[in-house]
């Protein structure tokens, strides 16, 4: 099973991807993690040094990438071969928002490696559409985002949209009650009528992710900058990992049986995880996931 995940720079693509194996490392009674290469080790203790640090690892620089693997699985079981390719965001916000039909050999080998994933995952940093600080920065967002929700060619893929810091909005995500898809039409920037969340689509489903709980604290020019807190704290982890991992995945429609999504998994025994640059599957309500602590 190979799985792709998207977002433009600044969703949390790289925090997501240390992060979760943070997550699994520490939860060692239920999963086994280990890296697949010394450069995914290298990669992934040099972001959780500086996370733990309390900085925020700096963006990658466009046309960089790096070629993750490892092994994860769950304890008595034959473990996963994981790829993980962590894109530079920038790369993947000009292949969709660009106007051009022509594209170059290294935007054709992303397309091509979206267009043989089986899972799509959207990283969707609500920053970069309710508090992004230009209108044009907030339209490219609306404009990626829309274009993976109703892209021709991924219509028939499963797709999973994550609430990336899903911490900095709670309220809202309180107050929307599970119907995330609605708050986010309610706060779609006004640069186009955001019809594709309503109704929202059946293959596609929504979860919160919070990599990373993150403070405010004042710098030495006495300006408000966010900062991981520490110790590191995440969210919603466990839930996503389910997820991926079990049949709850699966639609009950016809096109997505058994035979589909979980039986190649079964008889693979493995999948690729393709982070891009970055479910719609609730095994939980929004509320029990987002409900304030």
């Amino acid at each position: 099973m190979k799985i792709f995940v998207i977002g433009p720079e600044g969703a949390g693509k790289t925090v997501f991807a240390a992060m979760l194996s943070r997550f699994l490392v520490e939860n060692s009674e239920k999963y086994v993690f280990s890296p697949g290469n010394m450069e995914t080790s290298k990669h992934l203790a040099n972001k959780l040094q500086e996370l733990e640090n309390g900085d925020w690892p700096k963006s990658e620089t466009k046309g960089t990438k790096h070629d993750l693997r490892c092994n994860f699985g769950f304890n008595g079981q034959n473990p996963w071969e994981v790829s993980l390719q962590d894109y530079a965001g920038q790369d993947m916000r000009n292949l969709l928002t660009q106007e051009t039909a022509t594209t170059s050999k290294d935007e054709s080998n992303l397309l091509s490696e979206i267009g043989s994933s089986d899972v799509l995952i959207y990283l969707l940093d609500l920053d970069g559409l309710i508090a992004a600080t230009t209108l044009q920065h907030a339209a490219e967002d609306a404009w990626m985002f829309q274009m993976f929700m109703t892209k021709k060619e991924w219509e028939n893929k499963r797709r999973v949209v994550v609430i990336s810091k899903a911490d900095r909005y709670r309220g809202l995500i309180s107050e929307a009650e599970g119907n995330i898809p609605e708050m986010i039409a309610r706060h779609w920037p006004k640069v186009s009528t955001p019809d594709f969340l309503r109704p929202p689509q059946d293959a596609v489903k929504f979860c919160c992710v919070t990599s990373v709980r993150a403070e405010t604290i004042l710098d030495e020019h006495d300006k408000p900058v966010s900062k991981p807190l520490i110790p590191l704290v995440s969210e919603g982890f466990e839930t996503l990992v389910e997820a991926i991992s079990t049949s709850s995945l699966v639609s009950t429609s016809s096109h997505d049986s058994d035979s589909g999504f979980m039986q190649t998994a079964k008889s693979l025994g493995s999948f690729s995880l393709h982070v891009f640059g970055t479910p719609f599957y609730l095994v939980k309500s929004m509320a029990d996931i987002c409900r304030p602590k």
